[in-house]
């Protein structure tokens, strides 16, 4: 078994201790099964140790992000695997406590003006409305990618601290929260990037997105394919009938 299937065992042996639930506006998350990955240490996966993080390949924490998806996981592992935690490291901001859900979104419409000088980590205030966030009110830190400041080309990623800015009540059909925090020249760290390295995030998010996709749909099609194998359904009954069947002298199996 290689370290990736162990890393996917673990995952599935966590998760089949909290049993999926509909998501509320008083319930928006799993708050029991983030705090069990979090003590395993699979909130950290593929970002480096001496970052913070818990060490393996993009490859594993794509694993993780596949299998919370199938098992419908209602934590911000995705977001904070896939595009804030390797967003951040790569532009040499810190990592906020990995124990604690980081999310991220996209802050085309926000103000951001520079508090210092320099070319590298600086300071940001962020001034406008973020919309649309996944796991808003539920994520302790918010990874945006912003304008830049006005005369500068390129694009700001910056670390807003969220734990004590309200976010509005919005939620997608799957009822998890996806509402808008409201910046007034919210200080935050943040580092100036290119036009390239900005896109690069855009495409780690849509990667994000397109794994649990995918991943959701492989386990809708196995729950299709057992229930018409079942004999519940009419298909079910038919493929139990074909079997039966072609199992019987009259049927020889080839």
């Amino acid at each position: 078994m290689s370290d990736q299937d162990l890393v996917v065992e673990t995952v599935r042996d966590i998760l089949g201790g909290f049993e999926p639930f509909a998501l509320t506006a008083e319930r928006r998350w799993d708050a029991g099964l983030w705090g069990a990955l979090a003590e395993a240490g699979l909130t950290g996966v593929g970002l480096p140790e001496e970052a913070g993080g818990s060490g393996g390949e993009l490859a594993d924490a794509v694993a993780i992000v596949r299998t919370l998806a199938a098992g419908a996981g209602a934590v911000p592992v995705a977001e904070q695997l896939l595009v804030a935690g390797p967003a951040l490291v790569a532009a040499d901001l810190e990592l906020p406590s990995l124990e604690q859900p980081t999310t991220f979104a996209f802050a085309d419409t926000v103000a951001v003006h520079p508090v210092d000088n320099g070319d590298g980590p600086g300071r940001f205030t962020l001034t406008g409305t973020v919309p649309d966030i996944a796991w808003a009110g539920v994520a302790s830190s918010v990874v945006v990618l912003a304008p830049a400041p006005a005369g500068i080309d390129g694009a700001v990623l910056a670390l807003v601290d969220a734990s004590s800015l309200p976010a509005t009540d919005a939620f997608n059909l799957a009822g998890e929260p996806r509402g808008s925090l409201v910046l007034d020249q919210a200080g935050c760290s943040g580092s100036l990037l290119t036009g390239a390295q900005a896109q690069e995030i855009r495409a780690r998010y849509a990667v994000a997105r397109a794994v649990q996709l995918a991943a959701a749909l492989e386990q809708v099609l196995a729950w299709t394919v057992q229930y018409a194998g079942s004999g519940t359904s009419s298909a079910g009954r038919w493929a139990s009938s074909r079997r039966s069947r072609c199992s019987s002298p009259r049927w020889p199996v080839r």
